[in-house]
């Protein structure tokens, strides 16, 4: 299992990709991709305001798409946090959205 930070090649410490995780499993076809602190950045990001929760969960779905573009068709995003909970939904990779956002 391997952080989209070290994936995609950024030399940046400070970043919240840190914490986004591309496992080996599937769900009914779909790579998961797991959210979940892993420092103090990661933190900070996730477990904060609405709206820096919404910057953060934007930069992680640009990374996913850039990475999984001409990859994957979609994949299952679990996003943990300790104020919010849990957020698990399909990222559809062409559109840029979470199928929530296309019905």
């Amino acid at each position: 299992m391997n952080t989209l930070n070290e994936l995609l090649n950024i030399k940046r410490k400070n970043t919240v990709l840190r914490s986004v995780y591309v496992t080996n499993k599937r769900f009914d076809g779909m790579l998961i991709v797991e959210v979940e602190p892993y420092d103090t950045t990661g933190f900070n990001a996730i477990n904060t305001t609405p709206s820096r929760y919404e910057k953060a969960v934007e930069t992680i779905t640009k990374a996913v798409r850039k990475y999984f573009d001409g990859k994957e068709k979609e994949v299952w995003i679990n996003i943990y946090s300790d104020v919010y909970g849990a957020n698990e939904n399909i990222y559809k990779i062409k559109q840029g959205k979470f199928i929530s956002e296309l019905i």
